[in-house]
């Protein structure tokens, strides 16, 4: 099997390390992008295949049951997806990263918790951490002082609390977009964050929860009144936290 000019490569099924690392280790140095799904890896032959692959933009980890380490370090990744795997540890190193969807990502099962050993994304651009540990995600927020360049936060359906939320939020002075749907731990705090670290950014807030918002009146209000650029914000139907009028411009649903 002639690889070596392979610059994109793509594993859909339930094929083993037998069939995938022979291909990556004769091709992976020059491979662009790389997606892989459904295949019976082991930590090693992943860390055999992140290190062979040394000029990837683009790649895709998802279905990997048998995955509980993942360490990705790169200068090169701008588009990161992981998705459906159940880790132990995780460490994350990558400066050119700018889209990055974590999703689905659980603890093994009897383990208090996942281990971020380190966590550097300065020029990130969009996060989704979608249905994922909530202690994963404060994590991976900790370990840097600041998102300087984050736009888009998709936090939805996780367990994080109004203060972790809070100290998350003051992370990201140029958020625009910030979706924490069926998320109940948003509470003053965060509404507060977002009043004090983005009010001259943030656009679209989506903060629907399942057993409703968990802020106050007044909390929103100073959200509506000072973070001028707000045109859309969904707080699931909840007239019990609602303005008697609409700021003009303002979609609230």
């Amino acid at each position: 099997l002639v690889v070596s000019q392979l610059r994109h490569f793509a594993c859909t099924s339930e094929l083993s390390a037998f069939h995938i690392v022979p291909i990556i280790h004769h091709g992976g140095s020059n491979l662009l992008s790389l997606s892989i799904s459904h295949a019976s890896l082991q930590d090693e032959h992943v860390e055999t295949i992140l290190s062979t692959c040394r000029q990837l933009q683009i790649l895709s980890l998802q279905k990997l049951e048998q995955l509980t380490k993942l360490h990705i370090s790169s200068d090169t990744i701008v588009f990161l997806e992981i998705s459906e795997v159940l880790l132990l540890e995780f460490s994350l190193e990558s400066p050119s990263l700018i889209y990055a969807k974590l999703s689905s990502i659980h603890r093994v099962s009897g383990t208090a918790k996942i281990d971020v050993t380190s966590f550097s994304a300065p020029n990130v651009e969009h996060f989704d951490f979608q249905q994922s540990v909530g202690q994963f995600v404060y994590d991976c927020f900790k370990s840097m002082e600041a998102f300087p360049l984050l736009d888009t936060l998709v936090m939805s359906y996780l367990d994080t609390t109004d203060a972790e939320l809070a100290e998350i939020v003051a992370k990201c002075s140029r958020l625009r977009i910030f979706s924490s749907y069926w998320n109940d731990g948003i509470g003053d705090l965060t509404l507060k964050a977002f009043v004090d670290h983005c009010s001259d950014t943030i656009e679209v807030l989506d903060l629907a929860g399942d057993m409703g918002t968990q802020f106050t009146q007044p909390a929103f209000d100073e959200l509506i009144s000072k973070c001028k650029k707000l045109r859309d914000i969904d707080i699931n139907w909840n007239y019990e936290v609602y303005p008697n009028e609409e700021p003009p411009g303002l979609i609230i649903r």
